[in-house]
Protein backbone atom coordinates (compact mmCIF):
# COMPACT_ATOMS: atom_id res chain seq x y z
CA UNK A 1 0.00 0.00 0.00
CA UNK A 2 0.80 3.45 -0.43
CA UNK A 3 3.83 5.22 2.50
CA UNK A 4 1.73 8.65 2.16
CA UNK A 5 -1.87 8.73 3.01
CA UNK A 6 -4.10 10.14 0.42
CA UNK A 7 -5.79 12.38 3.30
CA UNK A 8 -2.31 13.41 5.21
CA UNK A 9 -0.12 14.25 2.73
CA UNK A 10 3.65 14.78 4.33
CA UNK A 11 6.56 13.78 3.31
CA UNK A 12 9.00 11.09 5.24
CA UNK A 13 12.50 12.04 7.14
CA UNK A 14 13.86 9.96 4.61
CA UNK A 15 12.40 11.24 1.49
CA UNK A 16 13.04 14.65 3.25
CA UNK A 17 16.76 13.69 3.73
CA UNK A 18 17.34 12.27 -0.06
CA UNK A 19 15.44 15.39 -1.83
CA UNK A 20 17.47 17.71 0.46
CA UNK A 21 21.12 16.47 -0.17
CA UNK A 22 20.60 16.33 -3.96
CA UNK A 23 18.46 20.11 -3.72
CA UNK A 24 22.16 20.55 -1.69
CA UNK A 25 24.51 19.14 -4.45
CA UNK A 26 23.09 20.56 -7.46
CA UNK A 27 22.80 23.77 -5.81
CA UNK A 28 26.11 24.13 -4.84
CA UNK A 29 27.97 22.40 -6.97
CA UNK A 30 26.22 24.48 -10.25
CA UNK A 31 25.48 21.60 -12.69
CA UNK A 32 22.41 23.61 -13.95
CA UNK A 33 22.88 24.74 -17.65
CA UNK A 34 22.73 28.59 -17.78
CA UNK A 35 19.18 29.99 -17.38
CA UNK A 36 17.38 26.48 -17.19
CA UNK A 37 14.82 25.34 -14.44
CA UNK A 38 14.36 21.78 -13.52
CA UNK A 39 11.98 20.06 -11.72
CA UNK A 40 13.43 16.60 -9.62
CA UNK A 41 11.12 14.37 -8.83
CA UNK A 42 11.61 11.45 -6.19
CA UNK A 43 9.04 8.43 -6.64
CA UNK A 44 8.23 5.21 -5.20
CA UNK A 45 9.38 3.38 -8.90
CA UNK A 46 12.58 0.73 -7.63
CA UNK A 47 14.63 2.09 -10.00
CA UNK A 48 18.29 3.39 -9.80
CA UNK A 49 17.62 6.30 -7.55
CA UNK A 50 13.76 6.19 -8.41
CA UNK A 51 14.43 10.38 -9.77
CA UNK A 52 13.44 11.52 -12.86
CA UNK A 53 14.45 15.69 -13.90
CA UNK A 54 12.08 17.68 -15.93
CA UNK A 55 13.90 20.56 -18.33
CA UNK A 56 11.19 23.36 -18.06
CA UNK A 57 10.87 24.99 -21.50
CA UNK A 58 9.92 28.55 -20.74
CA UNK A 59 10.96 29.73 -24.07
CA UNK A 60 8.61 27.42 -25.97
CA UNK A 61 5.52 27.02 -23.45
CA UNK A 62 5.80 30.04 -21.16
CA UNK A 63 2.02 30.02 -19.69
CA UNK A 64 2.37 26.32 -18.50
CA UNK A 65 6.08 26.25 -17.88
CA UNK A 66 5.41 29.30 -15.38
CA UNK A 67 2.60 26.87 -13.84
CA UNK A 68 4.51 23.75 -14.10
CA UNK A 69 7.05 25.29 -11.90
CA UNK A 70 4.44 26.86 -9.25
CA UNK A 71 3.12 23.64 -8.81
CA UNK A 72 6.30 22.17 -7.97
CA UNK A 73 7.65 24.67 -5.71
CA UNK A 74 4.02 25.00 -3.64
CA UNK A 75 4.18 21.50 -3.30
CA UNK A 76 1.12 19.88 -5.40
CA UNK A 77 3.29 17.41 -6.56
CA UNK A 78 3.97 15.98 -3.43
CA UNK A 79 2.17 12.62 -3.38
CA UNK A 80 0.66 12.59 -6.76
CA UNK A 81 -0.39 9.19 -8.12
CA UNK A 82 0.50 8.15 -11.83
CA UNK A 83 -3.02 6.84 -11.88
CA UNK A 84 -2.81 6.47 -15.56
CA UNK A 85 -0.12 4.56 -17.13
CA UNK A 86 -0.47 3.12 -20.28
CA UNK A 87 2.66 1.07 -22.22
CA UNK A 88 4.13 2.91 -25.56
CA UNK A 89 1.97 5.68 -25.03
CA UNK A 90 1.94 7.80 -21.84
CA UNK A 91 2.26 8.35 -18.11
CA UNK A 92 -0.62 10.64 -16.30
CA UNK A 93 -0.91 12.40 -13.10
CA UNK A 94 -2.19 15.94 -11.61
CA UNK A 95 -4.98 14.84 -8.91
CA UNK A 96 -3.34 15.73 -5.50
CA UNK A 97 -4.56 13.50 -2.02
CA UNK A 98 -4.90 16.68 -0.45
CA UNK A 99 -8.11 18.33 -1.00
CA UNK A 100 -7.32 21.84 0.31
CA UNK A 101 -3.85 21.73 -2.31
CA UNK A 102 -6.45 20.46 -4.93
CA UNK A 103 -9.10 23.15 -4.35
CA UNK A 104 -6.60 26.33 -3.76
CA UNK A 105 -5.24 25.21 -7.59
CA UNK A 106 -8.97 24.32 -8.85
CA UNK A 107 -9.75 28.12 -8.23
CA UNK A 108 -6.49 29.36 -9.58
CA UNK A 109 -8.62 29.09 -13.03
CA UNK A 110 -7.20 27.11 -16.23
CA UNK A 111 -4.36 28.42 -18.45
CA UNK A 112 -4.96 29.87 -21.22
CA UNK A 113 -3.06 27.89 -24.05
CA UNK A 114 0.55 29.28 -25.74
CA UNK A 115 1.45 29.21 -29.12
CA UNK A 116 4.21 27.83 -29.85
CA UNK A 117 6.28 29.10 -32.55
CA UNK A 118 6.44 25.87 -34.70
CA UNK A 119 4.29 22.36 -34.76
CA UNK A 120 5.14 20.51 -31.42
CA UNK A 121 6.82 17.23 -31.05
CA UNK A 122 6.01 14.86 -28.96
CA UNK A 123 8.83 12.35 -28.72
CA UNK A 124 10.07 10.02 -25.54
CA UNK A 125 9.86 12.01 -22.43
CA UNK A 126 7.76 14.91 -23.56
CA UNK A 127 6.50 16.57 -20.73
CA UNK A 128 3.18 18.37 -21.54
CA UNK A 129 -0.13 19.54 -19.46
CA UNK A 130 -3.61 17.58 -20.30
CA UNK A 131 -6.51 19.03 -21.24
CA UNK A 132 -9.94 18.46 -23.13
CA UNK A 133 -10.52 21.53 -25.23
CA UNK A 134 -8.94 25.47 -26.03
CA UNK A 135 -7.85 27.10 -22.15
CA UNK A 136 -8.62 24.01 -20.76
CA UNK A 137 -4.89 23.39 -18.91
CA UNK A 138 -5.40 22.68 -14.97
CA UNK A 139 -3.15 20.70 -13.19
CA UNK A 140 -3.15 17.73 -14.93
CA UNK A 141 0.18 16.35 -16.64
CA UNK A 142 1.66 13.43 -18.80
CA UNK A 143 4.70 12.32 -19.85
CA UNK A 144 4.86 10.85 -23.12
CA UNK A 145 6.79 7.30 -23.62
CA UNK A 146 7.85 6.85 -27.39
CA UNK A 147 6.99 8.92 -30.21
CA UNK A 148 4.02 10.01 -30.49
CA UNK A 149 2.69 12.21 -33.95
CA UNK A 150 -1.00 11.52 -33.16
CA UNK A 151 -0.21 14.35 -30.23
CA UNK A 152 0.34 17.54 -30.51
CA UNK A 153 -2.05 18.85 -32.76
CA UNK A 154 -4.84 20.48 -30.38
CA UNK A 155 -4.10 23.82 -28.83
CA UNK A 156 -4.08 22.47 -25.59
CA UNK A 157 -1.05 19.76 -26.53
CA UNK A 158 2.17 22.21 -26.21
CA UNK A 159 5.75 20.82 -24.47
CA UNK A 160 6.36 22.44 -20.77
CA UNK A 161 9.55 20.46 -20.82
CA UNK A 162 11.06 17.07 -21.46
CA UNK A 163 12.98 14.25 -19.04
CA UNK A 164 16.35 14.79 -19.20
CA UNK A 165 17.47 12.24 -16.93
CA UNK A 166 16.17 9.28 -15.36
CA UNK A 167 14.09 8.17 -17.95
CA UNK A 168 14.50 4.60 -17.23
CA UNK A 169 12.76 5.49 -13.80
CA UNK A 170 9.39 6.84 -15.59
CA UNK A 171 9.65 3.84 -18.42
CA UNK A 172 9.61 1.55 -15.00
CA UNK A 173 6.12 2.81 -13.54
CA UNK A 174 4.40 0.78 -12.99
CA UNK A 175 1.07 0.47 -16.04
CA UNK A 176 -0.53 -2.85 -15.13
CA UNK A 177 -4.07 -0.71 -14.42
CA UNK A 178 -3.69 1.51 -17.94
CA UNK A 179 -6.34 3.78 -17.39
CA UNK A 180 -8.78 1.76 -15.57
CA UNK A 181 -8.81 4.15 -12.45
CA UNK A 182 -12.04 5.90 -12.06
CA UNK A 183 -10.99 9.98 -11.64
CA UNK A 184 -14.27 11.31 -10.52
CA UNK A 185 -13.41 8.28 -7.65
CA UNK A 186 -9.94 9.50 -6.83
CA UNK A 187 -10.88 12.97 -6.34
CA UNK A 188 -10.00 14.02 -2.71
CA UNK A 189 -13.37 15.22 -1.39
CA UNK A 190 -14.75 12.21 -2.04
CA UNK A 191 -14.34 10.31 1.82
CA UNK A 192 -14.14 6.88 0.13
CA UNK A 193 -10.97 7.93 -2.11
CA UNK A 194 -8.69 6.85 -0.25
CA UNK A 195 -10.28 3.35 0.14
CA UNK A 196 -11.17 2.90 -3.75
CA UNK A 197 -7.35 2.81 -4.56
CA UNK A 198 -6.26 1.54 -1.74
CA UNK A 199 -8.12 -1.55 -2.18
CA UNK A 200 -8.27 -1.33 -5.85
CA UNK A 201 -5.08 0.02 -7.50
CA UNK A 202 -2.51 -0.82 -4.39
CA UNK A 203 0.27 -0.60 -7.20
CA UNK A 204 0.04 2.65 -7.94
CA UNK A 205 3.18 4.13 -8.88
CA UNK A 206 3.81 7.98 -7.24
CA UNK A 207 5.60 10.87 -6.64
CA UNK A 208 6.95 11.14 -3.33
CA UNK A 209 8.17 15.02 -3.67
CA UNK A 210 9.36 17.32 -5.80
CA UNK A 211 12.01 20.22 -5.58
CA UNK A 212 13.02 23.18 -8.34
CA UNK A 213 16.09 24.65 -9.25
CA UNK A 214 17.06 27.72 -11.16
CA UNK A 215 20.09 27.58 -12.61
CA UNK A 216 21.25 31.58 -12.05
CA UNK A 217 23.97 31.99 -9.04
CA UNK A 218 22.14 34.44 -7.06
CA UNK A 219 19.53 31.27 -6.69
CA UNK A 220 22.21 28.68 -6.40
CA UNK A 221 23.35 30.94 -3.86
CA UNK A 222 19.84 31.24 -2.00
CA UNK A 223 19.38 27.29 -2.49
CA UNK A 224 22.56 26.76 -0.72
CA UNK A 225 22.04 28.57 1.81
CA UNK A 226 18.40 27.31 2.67
CA UNK A 227 19.85 23.75 2.18
CA UNK A 228 22.61 24.19 4.47
CA UNK A 229 20.62 25.66 7.36
CA UNK A 230 17.72 22.98 6.63
CA UNK A 231 20.84 20.26 6.76
CA UNK A 232 21.81 21.81 10.41
CA UNK A 233 18.19 21.60 11.15
CA UNK A 234 17.53 18.26 10.08
CA UNK A 235 20.30 16.85 11.25
CA UNK A 236 21.18 15.84 7.98
CA UNK A 237 24.57 14.13 6.72
CA UNK A 238 27.78 16.26 5.98
CA UNK A 239 27.95 18.05 2.54
CA UNK A 240 30.59 15.04 1.63
CA UNK A 241 28.44 12.27 1.96
CA UNK A 242 25.47 13.81 0.09
CA UNK A 243 27.56 13.83 -2.57
CA UNK A 244 28.98 10.33 -2.37
CA UNK A 245 25.44 9.18 -2.16
CA UNK A 246 23.88 11.05 -5.04
CA UNK A 247 27.02 9.58 -7.26
CA UNK A 248 26.21 5.72 -5.21
CA UNK A 249 22.81 6.20 -6.82
CA UNK A 250 23.81 7.35 -10.19
CA UNK A 251 26.35 4.20 -9.98
CA UNK A 252 23.34 2.27 -9.98
CA UNK A 253 21.24 3.74 -12.89
CA UNK A 254 24.60 3.12 -14.81
CA UNK A 255 24.72 -0.64 -14.29
CA UNK A 256 20.78 -1.05 -14.59
CA UNK A 257 21.60 0.53 -17.74
CA UNK A 258 24.49 -1.29 -18.62
CA UNK A 259 22.37 -4.67 -17.56
CA UNK A 260 19.40 -3.26 -19.47
CA UNK A 261 21.56 -3.10 -22.39
CA UNK A 262 23.39 -6.56 -22.29
CA UNK A 263 20.04 -7.67 -21.84
CA UNK A 264 18.88 -6.11 -25.07
CA UNK A 265 21.54 -7.30 -27.32
CA UNK A 266 21.04 -11.01 -26.04
CA UNK A 267 17.55 -10.54 -26.53
CA UNK A 268 18.53 -9.48 -30.42
CA UNK A 269 21.15 -11.97 -30.63
CA UNK A 270 18.47 -14.45 -29.34
CA UNK A 271 16.02 -13.57 -32.05
CA UNK A 272 18.57 -13.45 -34.95
CA UNK A 273 19.68 -17.19 -33.96
CA UNK A 274 15.62 -18.04 -33.91
CA UNK A 275 14.60 -16.00 -37.50
CA UNK A 276 18.16 -18.42 -38.53
CA UNK A 277 16.62 -21.40 -37.54
CA UNK A 278 13.37 -20.71 -38.91
CA UNK A 279 14.98 -19.88 -42.22
CA UNK A 280 16.90 -22.78 -42.41
CA UNK A 281 13.49 -25.02 -41.41
CA UNK A 282 11.91 -23.49 -44.53
CA UNK A 283 14.76 -24.27 -46.52
CA UNK A 284 14.70 -27.96 -45.76
CA UNK A 285 10.75 -28.26 -46.02
CA UNK A 286 11.76 -26.76 -49.80
CA UNK A 287 14.17 -28.91 -50.12
CA UNK A 288 12.20 -32.31 -49.14
CA UNK A 289 9.00 -31.15 -51.28
CA UNK A 290 10.72 -30.47 -54.62
CA UNK A 291 10.86 -34.60 -55.32
CA UNK A 292 6.86 -34.43 -54.60
CA UNK A 293 6.45 -31.73 -57.26
CA UNK A 294 8.89 -33.49 -60.23
CA UNK A 295 6.94 -37.12 -59.74
CA UNK A 296 3.66 -35.60 -60.04
CA UNK A 297 5.08 -33.79 -63.02
CA UNK A 298 6.19 -37.32 -64.56
CA UNK A 299 3.25 -38.63 -63.25
CA UNK A 300 1.23 -36.06 -65.59
CA UNK A 301 3.50 -36.53 -68.18
CA UNK A 302 2.85 -40.40 -68.20
CA UNK A 303 -0.65 -40.06 -68.16
CA UNK A 304 -0.39 -37.69 -71.88
CA UNK A 305 1.52 -40.71 -73.19
CA UNK A 306 -1.03 -43.23 -71.91
CA UNK A 307 -4.33 -41.14 -74.01
CA UNK A 308 -2.01 -40.64 -76.90
CA UNK A 309 -1.47 -44.04 -77.23
CA UNK A 310 -5.36 -45.02 -76.91
CA UNK A 311 -6.15 -42.45 -78.98
CA UNK A 312 -3.24 -44.48 -81.68
CA UNK A 313 -5.17 -47.49 -80.17
CA UNK A 314 -8.74 -45.97 -81.28
CA UNK A 315 -7.94 -44.33 -84.60
CA UNK A 316 -6.18 -47.70 -85.94
CA UNK A 317 -9.23 -50.06 -84.84
CA UNK A 318 -11.63 -46.78 -86.61
CA UNK A 319 -9.00 -47.29 -89.77
CA UNK A 320 -9.45 -51.55 -89.79
CA UNK A 321 -13.29 -51.31 -89.45
CA UNK A 322 -13.72 -48.95 -92.64
CA UNK A 323 -11.17 -51.05 -94.90
CA UNK A 324 -13.72 -53.82 -94.06
CA UNK A 325 -16.40 -52.30 -94.61
CA UNK A 326 -15.70 -51.25 -97.73
CA UNK A 327 -14.39 -54.60 -98.67
CA UNK A 328 -17.91 -56.26 -98.10
CA UNK A 329 -19.26 -53.35 -99.99
CA UNK A 330 -17.21 -54.28 -103.30
CA UNK A 331 -18.11 -57.98 -103.02
CA UNK A 332 -21.91 -56.57 -102.63
CA UNK A 333 -21.38 -55.22 -105.92
CA UNK A 334 -19.29 -57.77 -107.45
CA UNK A 335 -22.21 -60.24 -106.65
CA UNK A 336 -24.64 -57.98 -108.16
CA UNK A 337 -23.12 -57.71 -110.93
CA UNK A 338 -22.53 -61.30 -111.75
CA UNK A 339 -26.78 -61.92 -111.00
CA UNK A 340 -27.40 -58.69 -113.34
CA UNK A 341 -25.21 -60.93 -116.64
CA UNK A 342 -26.65 -64.39 -115.61
CA UNK A 343 -30.01 -62.23 -115.99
Amino acid sequence: LYPLSLSDVVMHRSHHHQLAMLRLFFATMGLLVSGSTDVICHTSVATGSGNFTIRVDKEGAPIGAQRLIELAQSGFLDGLLFFRAIPNFLIQFGISPSADKQRHWTQQGNLKDDSPKSAPRFVDGTVSFAGYSTDSRSTHLFISLGKQPGLGHRPWEVPVGSIISGMEVVRNIYTGYGDKVDQGKMQPDRPDADEYLRSNFPKLDYIKACIVLESSESARSAQARELEQAAADDDLEPKENAQQEIKDGESDQDAVAEEEGKEEVQNVDKEEEEYEDHAAEVASKDKVEEPEVEEMEEGKEEEEVDEEEEEDDDEKDNNEEEEEEEEDEEEDEEEDEEEDEEE
